[in-house]
């Protein structure tokens, strides 16, 4: 066996560990007799399993939605479920062989003790609160007060729906999401108003001497655009960022991006290990190839010591392309569209470490280098065939 051998195989097992910090969180809910409905878990502590004698409570999503296990809630357009087709909207109350409804048992309920400020949405058993003032665009979830959530651009978190309400902004480029992490917009993508759930990140230190993105470590920032849906349908894709790092953090490394766990392999990864930084993708050539490791596409590219470090991963099938600061390593892919998986994109969430982030871009188009330089030294997003649309 080679060096190079040697390195690779330590190289990735790092990787694999790296990934497994990140583990996917448990929903208490599942699928219920059809795709559009959902009940409790029956493996939940204290309830029956077996379904003769059926202790569930099953509630049916909105009208065009379907139950999705990944995002434990109902979704538009969850692959393998046409709500047209394979549910039907007559169907009747979970019942016994007399069709006597059953009475739902130890069947978690809303609070009683909800609080001036708060609303509780009776088929998830979740509890929000808004943030400051009954206009808040901010809400809390299940009083977890480390955290705050963000409405769509536009939108008011309404206490007598409890959700989030009112006419949408149009997004003001088409082809790009962008997390700027100031004061203005907080944790919000300010382009396409991509879903994101805070967990204990918050706005904190950035590269340009204002705000940026603190987490802690075992905290992160979720993504949801990317859960089940291709980075990009004809194999181009960009992701810049701004990164903290830090010679003290060569433990078990830090994720940056990742978007799998120890069990499912990741579409995409980035992670510091020190001051340097590793990543790729996964693309549909790895998967029939049965790389052990399909996103060790760049392994410990070094970067300038302890600080702010710029990163811009571009692929443009086959061709992938790495920049670190003001330096760009390139090798020709294994091609292929990048594969999807169902896991949601986690920003942070490393055991060990904390991550310090900013100005966050994915687009969906291949960055030139005229591109990575305006948006490096300049803070421009690029813009695909250079109109903003």
């Amino acid at each position: 066996m080679t060096l190079s051998n040697i390195y690779f195989i330590i190289s990735s097992s790092l990787m694999l560990k790296v990934a497994a910090q990140t583990p996917l969180e448990r929903c208490h809910f599942q699928e219920g007799s059809n795709c559009c409905r959902f009940e409790v878990k029956h493996d939940r502590a204290g309830r029956p399993r077996d379904d003769s004698v059926l202790g569930r409570q099953e509630q049916l999503c909105p009208t065009g939605q379907a139950w999705d296990d990944d995002i434990c809630e109902c979704a538009l357009h969850v692959p393998g479920c046409d709500p047209a087709i394979d549910c039907s909207i007559d169907q009747p109350n979970i019942s016994n062989s007399n069709t006597t409804p059953l009475i739902p048992i130890d069947v978690p309920r809303c609070p009683d003790d909800l609080g001036i400020d708060e609303c509780c949405l009776e088929e998830l058993v979740q509890v929000y609160g808004v943030v400051n003032n009954t206009n808040s665009t901010s809400y809390w979830i299940n009083r977890d007060y480390s955290k705050f959530n963000t409405c769509p651009s536009g939108q008011i978190f309404n206490l007598s729906s409890c959700c989030c309400e009112g006419d949408l902004h149009e997004p003001r480029i088409r082809y790009c999401k962008y997390w700027p992490f100031d004061e203005e917009y907080g944790t919000r993508d300010i382009y396409q108003d991509t879903a994101t759930l805070n967990r204990g990140a918050r706005l904190g230190e950035g590269h340009n001497n204002k705000n940026g993105l603190f987490i802690p470590k075992k905290r992160a920032m979720k993504i949801y655009h990317y859960v089940g849906t291709p980075f990009r349908i004809d194999g181009t894709f960009s992701v810049s960022f701004w990164v903290k790092t830090s010679a003290s953090d060569s433990a078990n490394g830090t994720v940056i991006l990742s978007n799998g766990d120890s069990r499912i392999q990741p579409s995409m990864i980035f992670f510091t290990y020190g001051n340097t930084v590793s990543g790729g993708i996964y693309t549909q050539s790895e998967k029939a190839s049965s790389n052990p490791v399909p996103t060790a596409d760049f392994l410990f590219q070094d970067l300038d010591g302890d600080g702010w470090h710029f990163i811009a991963f571009v692929y443009e099938d086959p061709n992938t392309h790495l920049y670190t600061d003001d330096t760009v390593t390139s090798f020709t892919q294994q091609s292929g569209k990048i594969v999807r998986n169902r896991c949601l994109i986690l920003a942070g969430g490393s055991n060990t470490y904390q991550l310090n982030l900013d100005e966050l871009v994915f687009c969906d188009f291949a960055f030139n280098g005229t591109d990575v330089d305006q948006l490096r030294d300049h803070g421009k997003i690029p813009t695909k065939n250079s109109i903003e649309v």
